[in-house]
């Protein structure tokens, strides 16, 4: 992103990935995005997603971003998550073998992930990219990322509703994190071409 979220953009979007390996390292943004993660099973891919579309394609419908979440789900729930559960489980069976063994395998796998991410967002930037397409635009929207983001929060109540989004309070609790993500990255915009 390289401007405020209320300043209408003048050039062509970023390329989904490019923008999120910088938007990632804004100060503070990785401990609440996987906050988001850990605590309500979130896919940072479609967090950072919310805003990204929210900035450079504020315009979709609530149809059509329910359908570009959607499509994603299956990848992450079976490839994504499974290497990152290794990942996470290896750390773990350092008594199994040797400590340096294990950190190899590791990287290995968290490289693994890393792709199966940046596959997912290839596809999302795609997919977005068709569906904006002849559609009007009057610019960024600083409610479009939050309106992205609230129907992710009702796709996966829908998709698992005992999930840690429908127990009382974490629905708030997750929004407050998105919001605190959000100002973040608004603040770094400021400063800087992120």
């Amino acid at each position: 992103m390289t401007q405020d979220t209320a300043t209408a953009p003048t050039q062509s979007p970023p390329e989904f990935w490019d923008w999120s390996l910088k938007t990632y390292d804004v100060s503070g943004l990785p401990e609440v995005l996987l906050n988001l993660q850990d605590e309500f099973d979130l896919d940072v891919n479609l967090i950072l997603w919310c805003f990204w579309a929210g900035h450079w394609y504020p315009g979709l419908s609530e149809d059509q971003t329910t359908e570009l979440l959607r499509s994603t789900q299956s990848w992450h729930c079976r490839v994504t998550v499974p290497l990152r559960k290794l990942r996470r489980d290896m750390k773990d069976m350092k008594d199994v073998l040797t400590r340096k063994a294990c950190k190899g395998v590791r990287r290995e796998v968290k490289n693994l992930e890393l792709e199966t991410e940046r596959l997912e967002q290839e596809f999302l930037a795609a997919a977005t990219r068709d569906a904006a397409e002849g559609a009007a635009s009057d610019g960024a929207d600083p409610a479009a990322a939050q309106r992205y983001f609230r129907l992710y929060r009702q796709l996966c109540l829908k998709l698992e509703p005992a999930g840690q989004l429908s127990v009382e309070g974490r629905m708030e609790r997750a929004s407050d994190l998105f919001a605190e993500a959000q100002q973040l990255i608004n603040t770094e915009n400021r400063n800087t071409d992120v």
